[in-house]
């Protein structure tokens, strides 16, 4: 986050030349991978071009690892970690799908809890495709032929001159039809995170570049990612609609499972879109993944290069200074410039968004630990939280609030903030929702607030955006969110899609 910087010139998420953040990815031929027919679904009117948001899930305690850098997984900064408790998932046995007789795995080991996973979600991915690759792409299906290998520093892997190559890495490669993976560092770590969904979200998304290579799909490298990572969501909404045939996909699962894109993500505002190993944003890649969970491998079929272009958020860091500070300011001077920018908006854009007539800002303190003001009913986070007895806002400045600075960044504690002045707001629009809806329509305006800072236009604008800031957001709901089984409150995976959907779309479309 940065002193406001006014509207951004040049083609909308994207930053003008030659300035600090990524590029326009510029335009080239796509392979035969749309079909006019079934035009590609979007949410309705789009505040700025198309946009998305997910991920991260709630963990006890602890800084999330990230992974490093790979042919196909990117390595991104320092993830997201959870601030104010949560769900801690265990891993639950998986029910090995019909065909996993065929898949050979070479090198690694066998007993190995890890790459039973690997072996189990490479059945039922192929499974998947064997059902839906021709009613999507036509033709006839082919599994990979290559083989499937787990990197152990032993075992001789195609298109790879060493074994160190796949460290920290996995990949498809089309020139000899093979997966692999670092079967040493990477996937136990990963699934040591992200639990077994995580694992088999890598294994779906390098399957569905050899999808692609089958479909004959050509472009630059974001856009076989983005594509990747949608065709990853359509096989997990596949799973979850089959009764979590081979994987849990409940609430818990699926949150922690997310959380690796972030880990995994582009670095904030030094990967270029035009760069060999660009994969996008935490807050891009959990679009194209969510789009898949929605719209199934059609809707990811559907894309076309000129909109992956034109839905990455690419922000540039402002200044020098702003360089310098990776985009967060202080605890102090980030919680004065959001609440007065809170304060603008909802006087503006925010009150005739929810069609609130003599709206009035609700009253915000500041507290120490053991201090908090009295209060029967809060809603919110513990230490960050409304109430709407007093119509207060109250923040801990020794609790969440901090947590959520130092160890996601500055715009965590924006998104938590954001959305103590929305459960103001909905209450002065009359709104009289409970547990997860009103959850959900909270994240859906605080997401309309981030959008009008993006778009810099508003006169008494406080602050703009800088790179790393939207993931930092969605870090934030997620690490926030108590994911469990009988939960009346929003998962972390629909409060990510509320806070896109408000975002994109603005506040009216939040009262749905």
């Amino acid at each position: 986050m940065a002193p406001p910087a006014g509207p951004p010139s040049g083609p909308p998420f994207l930053p003008p030349p030659g300035s600090w953040g990524p590029v326009p990815v510029a335009p080239a031929p796509v392979g035969p991978v749309r079909r006019p027919e079934r035009p590609r679904r979007r949410n309705g009117a789009r505040v700025v071009a198309g946009v998305a948001a997910f991920v991260v899930v709630a963990l006890l305690a602890g800084v999330v690892a990230y992974g490093v850098a790979g042919r196909v997984l990117e390595g991104g900064g320092p993830s997201a970690s959870p601030v104010d408790g949560g769900a801690v998932l265990t891993s639950q046995p998986v029910q090995e799908p019909d065909g996993i007789d065929a898949i050979e795995i070479r090198g690694g080991d066998p007993s190995d809890p890890t790459q039973q996973v690997v072996r189990t979600a490479l059945a039922d991915v192929d499974g998947y495709w064997r059902r839906t690759y021709p009613q999507v792409f036509g033709g006839t299906y082919r599994t990979v032929r290559g083989g499937f290998y787990a990197a152990d520093g032993r075992t001789a892997v195609p298109c790879t001159d060493s074994p160190d190559q796949l460290a920290g890495n996995a990949f498809y490669c089309p020139d000899a039809d093979v997966i692999a993976w670092d079967a040493v560092d990477l996937l136990p770590s990963i699934r040591r995170q992200f639990g077994d969904l995580g694992v088999a979200l890598v294994m779906a998304h390098e399957w569905a570049h050899a999808v692609q290579a089958r479909a004959g799909v050509k472009g630059p490298v974001v856009f076989l990612e983005q594509q990747a990572d949608c065709m990853a969501g359509a096989w997990v909404a596949d799973v979850r609609d089959a009764g979590d045939r081979s994987f849990s996909v409940d609430g818990a699962a699926l949150d922690k499972a997310l959380a690796g894109f972030l880990a995994l993500r582009d670095q904030p505002g030094v990967t270029a879109a035009t760069e060999s190993n660009a994969h996008g944003s935490a807050f891009d890649r959990i679009r194209a993944f969510q789009e898949g969970m929605e719209g199934g491998a059609s809707t990811c079929a559907d894309y076309t290069l000129a909109e992956v272009a034109d839905s990455l958020v690419a922000l540039p860091f402002t200044s020098e200074q702003d360089y310098a500070n990776q985009g967060n300011l202080p605890l102090a001077e980030a919680y004065e410039s959001m609440n007065a920018d809170l304060g603008d908006y909802w006087r503006t854009e925010g009150a005739a968004g929810l069609g609130i007539t003599g709206y009035t800002a609700p009253t915000s303190v500041t507290f120490a630990s053991g201090k908090a003001p009295a209060c029967q009913r809060r809603e919110g986070t513990s230490g960050l939280f409304y109430c709407p007895d007093t119509d207060t806002v109250a923040v801990q400045t020794d609790g969440i609030a901090a947590r959520a600075v130092d160890r996601i960044g500055d715009f965590a504690l924006g998104a938590l903030l954001g959305r103590t002045w929305a459960f103001s707001a909905l209450d002065q629009a009359g709104d009289r929702s409970t547990g997860a809806a009103r959850d959900r329509r909270a994240d859906c305006l605080t997401g309309a607030w981030t959008a009008s800072v993006f778009r810099g236009d508003r006169r008494g604008a406080q602050l703009s955006l800088s790179p790393g800031d939207l993931d930092e957001a969605v870090g934030a709901l997620l690490g926030t969110s108590r994911s469990s089984a009988g939960s009346a409150e929003a998962t972390g995976f629909d409060r990510v899609a509320a806070y896109r959907a408000g975002f994109t779309d603005g506040p009216s479309a939040c009262r749905a």
